[in-house]
Formats: structure tokens, sequence, C-alpha cells
């Protein structure tokens, strides 16, 4: 697993979309719709965005995204991609557990004191993953949990 390159654009554009085919959802992506998610403000193309590489072609990528907010809750979502052909070879769980220890990450790094984690909650759509964690303003509490909700 590795930092995701500017150059990577294209295979992850080819990736998202081979795999909405794959999984029978109707969702193409233009590249220039793969780069404005990467430059969400909330994602640090760096540190929040990963992809595995074999034979010189993305098999997966996840990414967090990090909303902190005074008015609700904070969340970190967490999304993914797997090539059909490398599921069920262990990458996705790879995948989740990255992106929920950055997840977490960002969480804890907030001003609100995380007080609780509870376990994980894996949700596979559409051959990727889904997960989003919250944590309550400090005014309601500290509470972190794993929503699929959302997804």
């Amino acid at each position: 697993m590795r930092a995701f390159e500017p150059d990577d654009i294209e295979q992850l554009t080819s990736l998202i979309n081979v795999a909405s085919v794959a999984d029978d959802i109707s969702m193409q992506m233009a590249p220039k719709e793969v780069v404005a998610m990467l430059d969400d403000p909330n994602v640090d193309r760096q540190d929040d965005v990963r992809a595995t590489v074999r034979d010189r072609e993305i098999v997966r990528y996840s990414m967090v995204i990090y909303w902190p907010s005074t008015e609700r809750e904070n969340q970190a979502t967490v999304n993914g991609v797997v090539a059909a052909p490398h599921r069920n070879q262990g990458i996705g769980t790879e995948l989740f557990e990255w992106g929920l220890s950055r997840a977490t990450e960002k969480l804890r790094s907030a001003e609100e004191d995380l007080s609780a984690v509870c376990p994980g909650l894996c949700v596979r759509l559409a051959g990727g993953l889904a997960l989003v964690l919250s944590q309550a303003p400090a005014s309601s509490g500290a509470v972190l949990r794993r929503d699929a909700s959302t997804a």
C-alpha cells in the first residue's frame, strides 16, 4: 500500500468505473470528477488516500474524509474500491484496517475528547467498503460510533 500519486488519476478513474460495472451500479466518473473528489478540502492526498499496486496497476484504493463540526458530530468517512479479480484475497481487509486507523487518528486529533471506541462495522458496498466514524461535540459527550447509514 502506498500514498496516492498524481499520475494515478486515470487508473483510479478506470478502477472505479470497472468496479461499478462489475457490481451492476450505474455510476461512471470522469477523471475531472475523481480529481474533484481528491481535492476535497477535507482530504489530504498524501495522508488520507492509499493505493495498492500490483504489476503497475492500481487494484485498490481507499480514502478517508474528515468533517470537523461544532454543530454536529465530527465525522470521518472511509471509502474504497477493490478490483473484482483481486477480491477475497484480504486486500479489502487491509483497506478497512488502514482506513479505520486513519479515521480514528483524525477523530482523536480533534479538540473534543474521544472517550469510547466501539467495535468496527465493515459494510461491503459495490465491491468496496464504506464506514462512517462519528464523534459528538463536547457539549453532548464524546462518543465514537461507526454507522453505515450514510454510506
